[in-house]
Formats: structure tokens, sequence, C-alpha cells
């Protein structure tokens, strides 16, 4: 009796570790210790333009905050809340799509405020809450877990359901200026973080346990029973146990479908008898298994159960780990090591590069083809010359062109390099199925040929090393009609690369 209680009691414990481990690893301890516990407030006026946002790089739990804002005419402003991206934790940073929550306020137009990270992102820009522009309006928001509520300028927002329970917070202008005339912020804790920490959800697991004991005890007057089912409740829920949330919290209530789903499942086995408890235990491990080495299941499923991220629609466009991109994109701003943050705004000639960081970035800082290129621009047109290129990590060509096409357009640039390289070819794609076959590059490089020459600006081909055949073929067909190619080859020292490229952009530099 004693032997088969502590055999249960282990089992518990060790189904609720494994719940446990959903959490990653330091967002407790990182959320005790950052998380802003001083109240916040903006001793002078404010100008916010789209060369210069106002950021708050700390992390926020919940809060209370209330800002007078004025728009300009044609202003639009998205209040970037809960905006978690990627970040050093027991120093392992891994890559993930930034997240975020919208309130979106316009000069213009009066619709809702509030916006998911993919309608900011894919959504119609304006119809915001409106203001009457010129005038300081009062915005309160107060923020509780992940549940947001606003009122702004006496409009009162429905209550929003915000991915994460904590964050960094940003205020970014498009089509005009805003300048914040007051902002205070009350600080307050993350609440509850008890719900996520390793002892809290052993003990879970641990009463999970004696109430299988009881109940095969009530029910068999042999207690024994439970330790089968006790084995499946520890063995039911180590599927979650490999789940990659980053930087998110899970949902307690998902985490507490999975241990209630488990104890039922347990329960029902142990008060079985004989052959039909030794089926019962075999189906319920042969679907546990499945589910834990089968990750397109596994994950899919339980990510959706526990509050998992769901960037599929987001990785399309910009890639995978597109980080702080994603807020980025909506301020029209490129990041460009080492070249930093870059505006559209910004005066001089351009060449803007497609294609992604494998293609452009050598090594070496100095040999990052973007920055090489933007020199040699200023030494032949003066200074204000840049090349900056999208810092998507495992860039191809379809996703380069939706990215740049849906939110870089703004940087007007004089000559597009759309760049071709290995990536092209099936990489870690599903199946092994190449990201660009001949057909799709060569639609892809006539909407970018139609759209440069419809905006009167020039276009430069350039294939890189290890590129397909196939595809080496549409861009020479696309530079029979009269489009500059670069085609790179072993023999091609790095730093020609971008002299090669400055000899094909100056002659199209308006």
């Amino acid at each position: 009796m004693r032997v088969a209680l502590a055999i249960l009691l282990l089992c518990g414990a060790t189904a609720g570790w494994s719940l446990a481990r959903v959490t990653p690893k330091g967002l407790v301890q990182l959320c005790e210790q950052e998380v802003v516990a001083q109240p916040f407030h903006l001793s002078q006026s404010k100008e916010v333009t789209e060369d210069r946002w106002f950021f708050l790089p700390q992390l926020w739990g919940d809060f209370d905050l209330q800002m007078d804002l004025e728009l300009s005419e044609g202003a639009e402003v998205d209040v970037l809340l809960r905006q978690v991206q990627p970040r050093f934790l027991d120093e392992v940073q891994l890559p993930f799509a930034g997240r975020f929550a919208t309130l979106r306020i316009s000069a213009e137009g009066d619709g809702g405020g509030w916006r998911s990270r993919e309608q900011a992102l894919f959504g119609p820009r304006g119809d915001g809450v409106g203001l009457e522009p010129g005038r300081p309006a009062t915005i309160w928001i107060e923020a509780r877990g992940t549940q947001l509520t606003a009122n702004v300028g006496g409009k009162r927002q429905a209550v929003f359901e915000a991915a994460d329970v904590y964050g960094m917070f940003t205020l970014l202008v498009r089509g005009g200026k805003a300048v914040i005339h007051r902002l205070d912020i009350a600080a307050r804790p993350v609440g509850d973080l008890w719900q996520w920490k390793t002892s809290t959800w052993v003990g879970f697991g641990a009463l999970a346990a004696l109430l299988v004991a009881g109940i095969a005890a009530l029910l068999t007057r042999r207690p024994q029973l439970g330790v089968a089912g006790g084995a499946l409740l520890g063995l039911s829920v180590t599927a979650v146990s490999g789940l990659q949330l980053p930087l998110m919290f899970p949902s307690p209530a998902g985490l507490a479908v999975v241990l209630a789903g488990a104890t039922a499942v347990a329960i029902f086995v142990s008060v079985l008898e004989g052959r039909r408890r030794r089926i019962a235990a075999g189906a319920v491990a042969a679907v546990v298994v499945c589910m834990w080495s089968w990750p397109a299941l596994g994950a899919a499923t339980l990510a959706r159960a526990v509050g998992g991220d769901d960037a599929a629609e987001v990785e399309a466009v910009f890639g995978p780990g597109a980080g702080a991109q994603l807020s980025e994109s909506l301020g029209q701003i490129v990041r460009m090591m080492p070249a930093g943050l870059l505006t559209s705004g910004k005066a001089g000639r351009r060449a803007f590069l497609l294609g992604g960081e494998w293609l452009y970035n050598r090594g070496e800082p100095g040999e990052h083809v973007g920055v090489t290129l933007g020199r040699m621009l200023g030494g032949a047109f003066g200074e204000g010359c840049d090349a900056p290129s999208l810092p998507t990590v495992d860039g191809y060509s379809a996703q380069q062109w939706r990215l740049f096409d849906g939110f870089y357009q703004g940087f007007d640039p004089d000559v597009v390099v759309f760049g071709i390289g290995e990536s092209e070819a099936a990489r870690d794609a599903p199946g092994g199925a190449p990201r660009s076959t001949p057909a799709s590059l060569a639609a892809t490089l006539r909407a970018v040929r139609d759209d440069c020459r419809a905006r009167r600006r020039g276009l430069v081909l350039f294939v890189d090393v290890g590129t397909p055949e196939p595809l080496r073929k549409e861009a020479r067909r696309l530079a029979e009609d009269g489009v500059p190619l670069v085609e790179l080859t072993d023999e091609i020292p790095r730093l020609e690369v971008a002299r090669r490229l400055f000899a094909a952009v100056r002659p199209l530099v308006r």
C-alpha cells in the first residue's frame, strides 16, 4: 500500500514537473527581476515622428497608463503594448517572431482601436480610434494579465486579449507627427507568477496522483491498482514538455486542462480489470508516444492548448525568427548592421537589396555588401546615400518581394537589387520541397520588373554562387529583356562583389 502510494506520488510529481517545463526556463525569474516596479513620468512634451519613435525598452507587467496625445493632420499612431522580442535568457537567445498588441489611433476616420499582431501588420491602414487633429486628447490604458482595456478621448474600447502578461511599450506614427504632452505609468508587478512556478505544478501533479489513488481505492477496494493509472498520468503529459514557447507564459487554464485530462485517463485505466486495463493502457501510451515523436501533431495541438504562438502567416512574409523586424516594419524602419536603423525619410540616393542576410552579409562587418555599396554610392553621388537590405536570416525570392512590397515601398529606392541565392532550394522546407521553382521565380521576377517600370525605378538582378541552374536560367531570361545581371562564380573575390554591383547600379541611379 505505501509503496503503491509512493509510486503514484512520484508519477504525479513527474507529470507536474513536465507541465512546468512548458514555461521557458528562467522566464519567471526574469520577470521577478526586470519587470518595472517604479512609476514612470514624462517630465516634458515629446514629439514623435516617422523617424523618431517613443520607445520604453523596460519590461512592464500590469500597469495603469494615462497619456495626453496630440496628432497632426493625416497622422496615424500605433501604440504597441505587451511587446515581447528575442533577448538573452539564461545565456541563450532563441529567435522568434516578435509579439505585440496594438492600439491604433488616427486623425482620419473613426474605427476600432485594438489590433492583433496579424491585423496590425496585414490589415488595412487607417480606421483607428478617431481624434481631432491639433487638439490633445486623454488616453487611458489598463493592463491586467493578458487583458487590456482602453479609453481614447472618451471612447471606451472593448477588452482585448493579448498574447503575453508582460512586455515593452512603443509609440510610433505614420503620415504625420504626434506630440505626447503627458505620460504617466503606474507600474504593477506581473500578477500571480506562482501560476508558472515548478513547485506549483509539482504540487498539483501530486494532488492529482492522490485523487487517482483515492478513487481507485473507493471503486475497486484495491488502491494498488492506481499505480497503472499513475504511471500513465506521468507519461501522458510528457508530450508537452518539449514545447518551445519563446519568452511566453503558457495559459494556466490550458495546463490545468492537460493535467485534468491526464488524471481522468489515469482514473479510467486504474478502475479497469485485467485484459481491458492492459488494452486501454497500451492505447493511451501509443497515442502519447505518437504525439511526442511527431512534432507536427504534438506541437500544433498542444501549443494551442497552452497558449503557444502560431506565426505561420507572419513567417511566410517576414521569414523565420524575424524578431523586432515586425514592429520595425510598422514604423518604416529597416535594421541593417553595422549601419544600424535606417528610415525611409533619409535624403540621398538609395539602392535596396533584396535576398536576405545570407546573400549580402559576407562575414566581417566591413564585408557586408550593402554597407560597401552604400559607401560607393556616397563617393559617386555625395553624402546620404545608402544600400539597405532586409535582415531576413533565411530569405528567398517570393518572401523577400512580399515583404518589400507590403512594407518597404515607402523607402522609394532609385534601384532595387533583386538577389537570388542558394536559399531558394530546399533548406528546411517541409518535405524537402524547393522554396522557388523556375515557374514561381519567373512569376516573381515579372512582378518585380513590372513594379520597377511602373515606378520608374532601376532593377538589377544578382545571382549568387550555389544558385540552382534552372533558377539561373530564369534570371538570364529576364536579363535578355534588358535587365542588368550580376552573376557570381567561385572565382570572384568577396570584396569584388560590391564593385560589380556598383557598376551595374550606378547608371540606373536617378
